[in-house]
């Protein structure tokens, strides 16, 4: 989905004045870190390992956009996304499995 190109006939959307692609990166790299967090063993260092690759293959896939074969733009705030959707899944990770109530 990140490398696919643009449909020409695709209309963009927003909620609340934030872009809606913006939104789905948000989502999909939350959903990927809880994924990366429950598939580790080592519970001390799941959530280092789960947010470090979800960061990477983010980064991996924005720069490869770079690469005109496939039609895309690389989008500092796409980062900015995946990033936010990371923080996000960590601190409900941290509120859920580290939090001493």
């Amino acid at each position: 989905m990140s490398l696919k190109p643009p449909d020409a006939s695709s209309q963009s959307w927003s909620f609340f004045y934030l872009p809606g692609d913006k939104i789905l990166h948000v989502i999909c790299y939350f959903t990927l870190t809880i994924i990366y967090f429950f598939s580790f063993y080592n519970f001390q260092k799941k959530v280092f390992l789960s947010s470090l690759f979800s960061f990477l293959l983010g980064l991996i896939l924005e720069l490869l956009q770079i690469l005109k074969i496939f039609k895309r733009e690389f989008d500092y705030f796409d980062i900015l996304s995946n990033t936010l959707g990371i923080c996000i899944a960590i601190l409900i990770i941290y509120k859920k499995y580290y939090s001493k109530n």
